[in-house]
């Protein structure tokens, strides 16, 4: 297994903004769309990533969709920390891919 590692000048994408989305299940998962980006388009099931949310701090995973496009949970803790909930407009920054 690779692990790929990239400072934190040196994001696996380019930062981008984007708005909070909610899941219409019953857990009502808050989460973004990331955009369709060639670094990722191998990326299949799980792809455990570290970064930044409005510059907060995050660990999560992001899962592939089909067609390039990749969905990101955002733990709750980083809403509750950053101050947003779904509809709100953040900023992504992912720095780590590993495991």
């Amino acid at each position: 297994m690779q692990v790929e590692r990239r400072s934190q000048s040196q994001p696996l994408v380019p930062p981008f903004s984007t708005v909070l989305l909610e899941s219409p299940s019953q857990s009502g998962w808050t989460y973004v769309v990331l955009p369709r980006a060639p670094e990722l388009a191998e990326a299949r099931g799980l792809v455990k990533v570290r970064g930044s949310i409005d510059t907060y701090p995050f660990t999560s995973a992001f899962v592939a969709l089909g067609e390039g496009a990749h969905k990101l949970p955002v733990p709750a803790a980083v809403g509750r920390a950053i101050g947003k909930a779904a509809g709100d407009t953040v900023t992504i920054r992912l720095t780590e891919r590993f495991g």
